[in-house]
């Protein structure tokens, strides 16, 4: 299953915490991509309900997460959708965590 309709982001969001990795250490739950404008990585993460974002690549990295309202979550993945198929993809292979 792949992005393909705005409402494939509202379920991938939905189910974020079942499928998305988690870090023990930071207690939040985390799902990382490229970034195609900068030509590094995103990382999208998810603590206490709060979604935040963090930038990283040859050259910059952010100084510290973004805390994004879900509307700037949406719209960030519908950008980026290709490359949100393709870390899907690699993390889970056919067995894809969002219901068509």
């Amino acid at each position: 299953m792949s992005i393909r309709n705005k409402k494939h982001i509202e379920q991938l969001l939905k189910t974020f915490c079942d499928w998305s990795e988690y870090d023990s250490t930071q207690l939040k739950n985390y799902f990382v991509f490229d970034d195609k404008e900068r030509g590094g990585v995103i990382t999208l993460m998810k603590a206490e309900g709060r979604w935040s974002i963090h930038g990283k690549g040859e050259g910059y990295s952010d100084p510290a997460e973004t805390i994004l309202p879900e509307e700037d979550v949406k719209k960030l993945l519908w950008n980026h959708r290709a490359a949100v198929n393709r870390a899907i993809k690699a993390l889970h292979g056919n067995k894809q965590p969002i219901v068509s």
